[in-house]
């Protein structure tokens, strides 16, 4: 069922369920059309949120996508937001990435009309999606990535009594649950934000042991298959990041495009700014940034060679 949340904004739910026990919630965000513009290929954003968090909290940034032209879709994780799963919580974080490759397959995402928008951790995700897609010598069903302050390494200290205690209740006891050291404040100078995020019951505030090894392993199979990614991508890095390592982020692109011969990585820095650039009192213009480079993306080729 369609249900308008604006006067030129329509939005979809549904759920799809990519193993048994999981149910994956999804939001779809469509420009309302009339009847004559029906026939028309619309461009697609997919935004995958980042850890703790789920789809709808972008709903600010989403709208002004929808004003643009764009249509949307967000997700919410397993373990996060509506969807089913043990909260904030994976065996493998291949699930989180084969979530992604069913999603976008389920959903039939046009390569040449989808660009991935990837949120802290949801970036090292799409990372990960492209990597593996390289690997399998199979088409990534999106033509361009935008990562925003992807989860490449934590800026946060980690006491070593809990990177012990982490890997062996990983083996022993990976449901173990540990408290988000992340601090509202940490993530955004407006006020208001931090105010709203205080009251979301649906942001969740543990993660669990099995869940910390399984990102630290994936961020090292970013880096080590850094000459797998070949996809054109803008990052959007906050300068006084206070969650994710800012230098971690440069070493990363810099390696991938040290790789290549046409290198595919934009990085560009946002002084000053936390983590959540989107929710940021300046983010109308990363939403500009972010909307311009994907408008790029995806404009059609001159047939003509003109």
């Amino acid at each position: 069922m369609r249900t308008p949340i604006g006067h030129n904004v329509q939005m979809e739910e549904l759920q799809l369920s990519p193993e048994t026990g999981i149910d994956l919630f999804c939001r779809i965000w469509d420009p309302a059309v009339d009847s004559a513009k029906q026939d028309d290929s619309v461009n697609t954003l997919f935004l995958v949120h980042g850890a703790c968090e789920y789809g709808e909290r972008y709903e600010r940034f989403v709208v002004n996508a929808i004003g643009n032209g764009w249509r949307v879709i967000a997700p919410d994780l397993r373990g996060h937001g509506h969807s089913t799963g043990d909260c904030v919580h994976v065996l493998d974080f291949n699930e989180y990435v084969n979530d992604l490759r069913f999603l976008m397959e389920s959903l039939q995402c046009n390569a040449q009309e989808t660009v991935l928008v990837g949120c802290s951790m949801g970036g090292l995700i799409s990372i990960r999606y492209i990597q593996q897609q390289s690997k399998m010598h199979k088409a990534p069903l999106c033509n361009s990535l935008v990562l925003l302050s992807p989860f490449l390494g934590l800026k946060l200290p980690v006491p070593v009594w809990k990177i012990v205690a982490g890997k062996l209740l990983s083996r022993f006891s990976p449901k173990t649950r540990f408290r988000s050291m992340i601090d509202p404040t940490d993530l955004t100078h407006d006020a208001e934000a931090i105010r709203i995020r205080k009251m979301d019951h649906l942001i969740r505030k543990h993660v669990t042991a099995r869940w910390f090894l399984e990102s630290a392993r994936a961020i090292e199979s970013a880096f080590e298959e850094d000459d797998q990614y070949f996809i054109p991508t803008l990052i959007l890095q906050s300068g006084e990041d206070r969650v994710v390592d800012p230098l971690a982020t440069k070493a990363w692109a810099d390696s991938v495009n040290s790789k290549q011969s046409s290198p595919p990585v934009e990085l560009q820095m946002l002084p000053g700014w936390y983590h959540e650039v989107l929710r940021e009192l300046y983010w109308h213009e990363a939403a500009e940034r972010v909307l311009n480079f994907a408008e790029q993306q995806c404009k059609p080729s001159d047939a003509s060679g003109l």
